[in-house]
């Protein structure tokens, strides 16, 4: 029983959500029901989610976007002149 082991008593567990516990301080895992801790970049290193997330991202990249704007009667309106609109919808240069 030497130092370390005397503080070892005062840890506190996983578990533990107070303000004091090591819960706030874990990464954002899942714990599966064997007991392994699944992270993204875990999963990343998997063929079949790799490709999954591969095809998801490319087809929503490949979808037109377009900005409305809310009109007063209900309708709407394209909008060309807004921030948003400059980041997502143009082209990058090369």
């Amino acid at each position: 029983m030497g130092l370390f082991s005397f503080f070892d008593r005062f840890r506190a567990s996983a578990d533990d959500r107070s303000p004091w516990g090591d819960f706030w301080f874990e990464p954002v895992t899942v714990r599966t029901s064997s007991g392994m801790r699944v992270s993204a970049d875990n999963a990343l290193r998997l063929a079949a989610v790799y490709a999954s997330v591969r095809i998801l991202a490319e087809t929503m990249a490949s979808l037109p976007f377009v900005l409305y704007r809310q009109r007063t009667d209900g309708g709407k309106d394209k909008v060309t002149d807004h921030w948003l609109y400059r980041l997502l919808a143009k082209r990058p240069n090369r």
